[in-house]
């Protein structure tokens, strides 16, 4: 008996546009008028530039960054009597031409220029709608930037910096119980300082359960989950229920890195006492914040470099360029991979072969030959026994 054919139900679907009724989509005017900023001094066109940008959610450390970079900027063009209304493709390729001079000088680093030029133009196109390839319009050519070598931490540097939080004195319980807290989430998370310490990172964006972490504020996406370890998990169970024996217990919404007085704790305070974690531990590296993650990252690019990239939640690109690179320790150590190295045993017969062939050159001994067929026979009669080739020693 055949199969009964039942009817299958149709999905409701929005009816495609057809192509003789079809207009491509317009691109959103600019957000200003380089009109709008004629006559103003380079720090209020900077302010001004950066309030019509900071239209997207940015970091207070973003915006007072961009501030420097672009009023850096204008103040140099001003010298020559060039205002941000009246810039041409000329003055802003001979300004590129003067940040290269600087760079051959040894007066600034190349990646100090390559971030001018990158937030120069990410501000022109945000602001005027600049569509120009690099070096025409109001974009500049950028520089080739090069990865800052640092001396990465291992585990047991981390682990004397753990010693390390309890060796030294803090001013209250409070801050040492965080900083205790912070090494292990930052460590395995390996996410940037601005994610983990900031006012949106809250009590309730940690899975307990799961084992995960759901940051909010991310450099290049908006939201991204990372995979915490059992050791950050049981950390952070001991450290939300601390919080809600404090005053300022808020639930949910607390604020996960909060200091005793209520206030998400800055920056400068947590890398200061990073600093001060190393001496104490006698590390002699410069640990930062930023180290924390360039070393939790290349920790994890060793043994799976997929699983890196998607907990640090940065591109491909910049993945193999800052942290998918094996140093020389790290090439000696697994020398077995190179092409024309060996790592299985050679059968008896080879191992008299090339013991024999090396016996001609002069390269062993007669009693090395001999022992190099002594072994031989030894592993013709136990398969199990592992040959020493005479050969490859």
């Amino acid at each position: 008996m055949p199969p009964i054919e039942r009817p299958r139900k149709r999905l409701l679907q929005p009816p495609r546009p057809r192509f003789e009724t079809f207009t491509a989509p317009v691109a959103p005017p600019p957000s200003a008028r380089r009109s709008d900023f004629a006559g103003l001094v380079p720090k209020m066109a900077a302010a001004r530039l950066v309030a019509t940008y900071a239209q997207r959610e940015l970091s207070f450390y973003t915006i007072r960054q961009k501030k420097v970079i672009l009023t850096n900027v204008l103040n140099q063009l001003a010298k020559r009597g060039i205002d941000l209304a009246s810039v041409r493709t000329q003055d802003l390729a001979l300004y590129r031409a003067y940040l290269a001079d600087l760079v051959e000088r040894k007066a600034i680093s190349r990646n100090y220029a390559a971030h001018q030029v990158i937030q120069w133009n990410a501000t022109m196109r945000a602001v005027f709608g600049e569509t120009a390839r690099p070096g025409e319009g109001l974009v500049m050519r950028g520089f080739k930037q090069t990865p800052r070598l640092i001396e990465h931490l291992t585990q047991d540097d981390f682990a004397a910096l753990l010693d390390a939080v309890i060796l030294r004195r803090w001013q209250n319980r409070h801050f040492r119980e965080l900083m205790h807290t912070y090494l292990e989430v930052a460590w395995c998370a390996a996410a940037r300082i601005g994610s983990i310490v900031h006012e949106k990172l809250t009590v309730g964006d940690v899975d307990l359960d799961r084992g995960v972490m759901h940051l909010r504020r991310v450099k290049n996406r908006a939201q991204h989950d990372v995979v915490l370890s059992m050791r950050a998990v049981h950390r952070l169970s001991w450290w939300i229920g601390f919080l809600e024996r404090r005053p300022h217990w808020n639930g949910r919404d607390t604020p996960l890195f909060i200091g005793p007085r209520g206030d998400v704790v800055s920056h400068q305070l947590v890398n200061r006492s990073l600093h001060e974690l190393a001496a104490r531990a006698g590390l002699n590296k410069n640990v930062t914040s930023h180290v924390f993650r360039k070393s939790a990252g290349t920790l994890m690019a060793l043994v799976n470099p997929k699983f890196a990239q998607e907990q640090l939640g940065i591109t491909e690109k910049v993945f193999n360029r800052h942290y998918n690179q094996p140093l020389l320790e790290d090439r000696l150590a697994h020398r077995e991979i190179l092409p024309g190295v060996t790592t299985a045993h050679p059968s008896p017969e080879e191992g008299v072969g090339h013991a024999y062939l090396r016996f001609q050159r002069g390269d062993i001994t007669k009693l090395q030959l001999d022992q190099a067929v002594l072994m031989a026979r030894l592993a013709a009669i136990d398969p199990k026994r592992k040959l020493v080739d005479a050969a490859y020693s």
